[in-house]
């Protein structure tokens, strides 16, 4: 069992997510010596004799409390973006883990969430430029929003503003991120 518990917990790290699970067997009494590292895990131990339902139900909610499939809930008009292939694994992966970690208040977190939203931006202007290579910025929202991402992102994340004594906070993160939504929206409708 710790060898189970064990790789799933690198694949866990590897990727970024809880991975809900419930261990169902015959033999409920041998497990019981594992029922505390289970139960840290959010697992839990079902004997197989006894219906399904629970089990199920007990997977499925831990299922829907997941983070990643709240936030794919939350925004998915965005999310469809990657269903559909339009975007990457790599921008994918990179925007849930700025859309978890935006309301966190960490000042070396926010320096490193600047420089997401940036990069993030950076990719999708070159997804735009892929799918219309002679396309520029003509939409003011949307030209606007990128520049607001790239000036406020280099002063706070990539080059610090030495002359500010004024730190930006999750907030300025939040704001630009929403920025991020908005422009990935217009990609979505307007360039696909």
């Amino acid at each position: 069992m710790p060898y189970v518990l064990d790789k799933l917990r690198e694949i866990e790290v590897n990727t970024k997510r809880h991975i809900p699970f419930v261990v169902s067997t015959g033999y409920f009494e041998n497990f019981k010596a594992f029922e505390k590292m289970l139960e840290e895990r959010k697992a839990k131990i079902f004997p197989k004799n006894q219906p399904k339902k629970e089990l199920f139900e007990y997977l499925k909610g831990q299922i829907e409390r997941s983070g990643e499939i709240q936030i794919e809930k939350q925004y998915a008009d965005i999310f469809e973006l990657f269903e559909k292939g339009h975007l990457d694994v790599t921008f994918r992966s990179e925007l849930m883990t700025l859309l978890k970690e935006m309301h966190l208040e960490d000042e070396q977190k926010i320096a490193l969430n600047f420089a997401a939203v940036r990069r993030l931006k950076e990719m999708l202007l070159h997804s735009v430029k892929e799918k219309r290579p002679d396309f520029s910025l003509p939409y003011p929202l949307i030209s606007n929003f990128s520049k607001l991402i790239q000036d406020i992102s280099s002063s706070y994340g990539s080059h610090v503003n030495k002359k500010s004594t004024y730190k930006a906070t999750k907030y300025a993160i939040i704001s630009l991120t929403n920025a991020l939504l908005e422009m990935l929206l217009w990609f979505k409708n307007e360039i696909i």
